[in-house]
């Protein structure tokens, strides 16, 4: 058990080291593997497998074939175009299944880009709803549904579901049968289709950065208010003053400063000093005088609330004034997402039945952010809007001991990008370690994430000390 210690500087709210351990494996390299991963060779949606003639000529005998029938038939594979599709039923207790599946390598996956699964009831083998994936991942689709003489569409990633009821004109046997390019003409003006055609070419730096960060890892350890001062010295953020530890490391904010010097050194030809952060930070003018209420005003003293959102605020700053973007001088929110998020999460389940009941999303906070359980739909719709970004998360909640003081206790660094397959992935580091969203989210889905961008250039060259004699191993969530 690591001893008490003081609580401003992002030290946050302690927590058994027992638990902390258990949390790390959660997303760690060599992790269990998803129950249904996302699947490489994706195409842009105007070059997507197609099955509308198939959809089209089985209409009758196959996708609404009486109900006694349907539950009868056995998988079958037919052509169309040079293509395979597989067609094949399946069922639970309350709904049958008809599954049209493009055909990837040898196999006919549920959720490849361009399958349609038809959701029919047991009951009466009437037509509920279907689904057609707009990209080979489970949780990433289209969903359609009957509404009188017209169809309604959902647009579901990654749990966001990013539109919902979008009319069509279309009677709902009109919308089965459509080729999907019908259909993104005919909702273009409501739904953002491009997030779903990326390019992987432009995210070469991300991945590049993200591959950097992983192999310095093991020359780095965690160390209360540890940092990297821009002559390569450890040092302590309180002060500046140099770490008088057993083994020099860095926490999460040191960690933070640590990436972006990766990116300011062959930018500008050289890193980061603690000074200078600090003089950013106090020339933002944030502080308990600007944000902070007379009933609170002695926590915000003491605790150092808002030290983790303004320390991100001023890295922020540093790489938009080296990199591009917005400027340091444009102030402290210069690089602040303020990207409208998802109103609605939605947990998919299985990607065959999938789709439970959904749950409100808040809107994003002024400083706060957003909800860290929804981030994944949202660092989605950004990597794709704006390719060539890493993001700070200042995570912050609530102390009910400190007269409901927002805290932002921790720092996170964010890299969400489209591998070469097309796949998308986000790397998450956390004081001197690899965690990923699935372990942070599990450890915070309710507290709020303040995100900051970071322009991304070729290259990077971070601080790279000796590795310590004696590596820390334990690495708090609240550092």
């Amino acid at each position: 058990m690591y001893g008490r210690k003081p609580r401003g500087r992002g030290s946050g709210f302690s927590a058994p080291i027992a638990a902390l351990l258990a949390l790390l494996p959660l997303a760690a390299p060599g992790a269990a593997a998803q129950a249904w991963p996302p699947l490489p060779g994706d195409l842009p949606l105007a070059r997507a497998p197609d099955s509308a003639r198939v959809r089209a000529a089985r209409w009758e005998d196959f996708l609404t074939a009486p109900r006694d029938a349907a539950l009868a038939m056995k998988p079958r594979v037919v052509s169309d175009s040079g293509r395979s599709w597989e067609l094949r039923v399946e069922r639970d207790r309350e709904h049958f299944y008809m599954l049209v599946l493009p055909r990837r390598g040898d196999a006919y996956p549920v959720y490849a880009q361009g399958a349609w699964i038809l959701k029919r009831r047991v009951s009466d083998g009437s037509l509920v709803s279907a689904k057609v994936f707009l990209r080979s991942d489970p949780g990433t689709f289209a969903r359609l549904t009957p509404d009188g003489g017209r169809t309604r569409l959902d647009v579901v990633a990654y749990g966001g579901v990013l539109r919902l009821g979008v009319p069509l004109p279309l009677p709902f046997e009109r919308a089965m049968t459509s080729p999907l390019p019908a259909l993104v003409e005919l909702s273009a003006e409501l739904v953002e289709w491009e997030l779903f055609s990326p390019e992987p070419s432009l995210y070469r730096e991300l991945a590049s950065v993200a591959a950097g960060i992983r192999a310095a890892l093991p020359g780095l350890a965690y160390a209360y208010d540890g940092a990297i001062d821009s002559d390569g010295a450890w040092v302590r953020l309180a002060d500046g003053a140099a770490q008088d530890g057993p083994a020099p490391g860095l926490n999460c904010s040191g960690f933070a400063k640590w990436v972006v010097d990766g990116l300011l050194g062959p930018a500008r030809g050289s890193w980061s000093s603690v000074a200078e952060i600090k003089s950013l930070m106090a020339a933002m003018g944030e502080g308990p005088a600007a944000r902070g209420a007379s009933l609170t005003r002695a926590y915000e003293t003491e605790l150092e609330p808002y030290y983790g959102l303004d320390f991100t605020r001023a890295l922020g700053a540093l790489a938009a004034d080296a990199l591009g973007g917005r400027g340091a001088a444009a102030g402290s929110p210069s690089m602040d997402v303020l990207a409208s998020p998802p109103a609605l999460l939605v947990d998919p389940g299985n990607p065959v039945n999938g789709l439970s009941g959904f749950e409100a999303y808040p809107d994003r906070f002024p400083d706060a952010g957003y909800r860290v359980d929804g981030l994944a739909p949202l660092l989605f719709m950004l990597a794709s809007r704006e390719p060539g970004h890493a993001y700070l998360a200042a995570i912050s909640r609530s102390d009910p001991k400190a007269a409901g003081v927002r805290r932002w206790y921790h720092v996170a660094v964010l890299v969400p990008w489209f591998d070469p397959g097309g796949v998308f992935r986000v790397a998450v580091f956390e004081s001197a370690a690899e965690t990923g969203l699935g372990a942070l989210v599990s450890r915070a889905g309710s507290d709020f994430a303040h995100l900051v961008r970071l322009p991304v250039a070729r290259g990077f060259d971070p601080p790279a000390p000796e590795s310590p004699d004696s590596a820390v191993a334990v690495r708090p969530d609240t550092d």
